[in-house]
């Protein structure tokens, strides 16, 4: 039934396609673009264990890519011509969007497809050996220990920034606000240590307490105007928990149950609304006027305008400055940039805040195109934000965007079995994850950022430098260890 229903939706998609080239109709070309969207979602669902991943970033992907054109399509009307609030987009712009939408949903999935049908083993895993028992247990308790040690630092770290757009604005939070460094480590130690610890697998009891407090430490930053953060945690969350009943033990532990599933269902049109209405609140603008569902229609208009960077990338494409090296390994080169050893050996200048350098020099495709749509708004401290489809066609065209997407689609694969990890791949591929679900509306390598950042490294390294002291003073103390 399954195979039928996305053979039917495949095949429509592209008739839709075909004729919407020739009878040149924006709305055909978005018709096509929602039944390949619809193609992914049910290919997700065919088998939700192995794709739940898939699943939660096609989720993200609507939310942030898709969620403002479904709500102008509803209002009617040239609908097209609503969906960017800093200009009227070209018909054919809008047209070339839906086009590299559409391919970029097509090769996720023929990547994620083709993933299980190729294996790759990496010799490397199997030169490493897999952690015993009494190391998870030694790896779970210093992970534990520097968790709460450091937690209150990434707690003080937001309540910092709340203190400073207090006194200050929440626009010059983006042009002047320098933070702190040392709460800045805290927090990225305590996220670490928080993600190894869930990778030991800990007992159920002791992890819902782990949950709860990294919740409530997202969910705080929604005070500071950032949405982000607090969804993505939320579905880092629920994956964890789908992983977790997966791979259980005990028959009778129930992680994520189907009362569960329908009460987060029947909540999240109010969290949604609730989302929307702290946007209000932030600007000191009434929404008494508001109906339920103009909230929750205005929460996906108001975060699902990341499909605009893609248009002002076609818009922009020749205006972009040629002294930007490249905006898909920006970050990577701010990266190497930051390095305290290379900053010693190298002169080098990294940038902050809104600002002109930034824009030319930044490498970061978020400033630039902030900084060329919005002019002097811009340096006032508003901002665009990125997609990673937009920086892959500025540096790559087309051809990059679907070979990133392949790659992408593999990389979600390899989540449907992660048993087979060891406990230092597993937590980064939990850490990761936060990149991942946020990639829509942000940098295309903002993920492996993480993965290279000197706190996670050396954080990684500790723990399991700590746990093999702790184990072999257990063999001192006569226990057999066999590493």
């Amino acid at each position: 039934m399954f195979t039928l229903v996305l053979a039917i939706l495949l095949y429509s998609s592209i008739i839709c396609m075909v004729f919407a080239y020739f009878m040149d109709e924006i709305n055909l070309y978005f018709l096509s673009l929602l039944l390949i969207f619809l193609f992914s979602v049910i290919y997700s669902v065919k088998n939700l264990k192995k794709n739940i991943v898939l699943f939660l970033f096609l989720i993200t992907f609507f939310v942030f890519l898709l969620g403002r054109y479904i709500v102008e399509f509803l209002h009617g009307g040239e609908w097209w011509r609503r969906v960017s609030t800093e200009m009227i987009i070209p018909d054919g712009i809008i047209i070339k969007t839906f086009i590299i939408l559409y391919f970029s949903l097509l090769s996720l999935i023929f990547g994620h497809w083709m993933a299980g049908k190729i294996k790759i083993k990496f010799a490397f895993n199997k030169t490493i050996p897999r952690e015993t028992n009494i190391m998870r247990e030694n790896i779970r308790l210093i992970s534990a220990t520097i968790f709460w040690l450091t937690y209150i630092g990434g707690i003080t770290n937001t309540l910092y920034k709340l203190i400073y757009i207090k006194n200050n604005s929440y626009l010059s939070y983006y042009t002047e606000y320098e933070g702190n460094a040392l709460l800045s480590i805290l927090e990225n130690i305590n996220t670490v240590s928080f993600f190894m610890y869930l990778a030991t697998l800990p007992p159920k009891k002791k992890t819902l307490v782990y949950l709860f407090f990294y919740l409530f430490a997202n969910l705080l930053t929604i005070l500071t105007g950032i949405r982000g953060n607090a969804v993505i945690a939320i579905l880092i969350v629920i994956f964890y928990c789908y992983y977790r009943d997966k791979y259980k033990e005990d028959a009778n532990e129930r992680w994520f149950s189907k009362k569960l599933l329908w009460i987060s269902i029947l909540l999240l049109p109010f969290g949604l609304v609730f989302l929307k209405a702290l946007t209000f609140i932030r600007a000191g603008i009434s929404y008494n006027n508001l109906s339920f569902w103009d909230l929750f229609l205005g929460f996906f208009q108001g975060t699902g305008g990341s499909g605009n960077l893609i248009s002002y990338a076609l818009l922009y494409n020749d205006e972009l400055p040629s002294t930007n090296v490249s905006y898909v390994f920006g970050p990577i080169i701010n990266l190497i940039k930051d390095y305290q050893l290379f900053g010693l050996v190298f002169s080098t200048e990294t940038y902050s805040g809104n600002s002109i350098e930034y824009a030319l020099y930044g490498n970061s495709f978020s400033h630039t195109i902030s900084y060329l749509v919005l002019k002097n708004a811009y340096l006032r401290g508003r901002g665009l934000g990125s997609s990673y489809i937009a920086e892959l066609y500025v540096d790559f065209g087309v051809v990059g965007i679907i070979v990133f997407n392949i790659i992408l689609g593999y990389i979600l694969y390899k989540y449907s079995n992660l048993k087979q990890y060891k406990i230092w791949q597993l937590s980064l591929l939990l850490l990761i994850l936060n990149s991942i679900f946020f990639m829509s509306r942000a940098s295309a390598l903002n993920w492996l950022i993480l993965i290279f950042r000197e706190t996670t490294i050396l954080t990684i390294l500790s723990i399991y430098l700590l746990s093999i002291m702790l184990s072999k003073r257990y063999k001192k103390l006569g226990k057999k260890i066999n590493y």
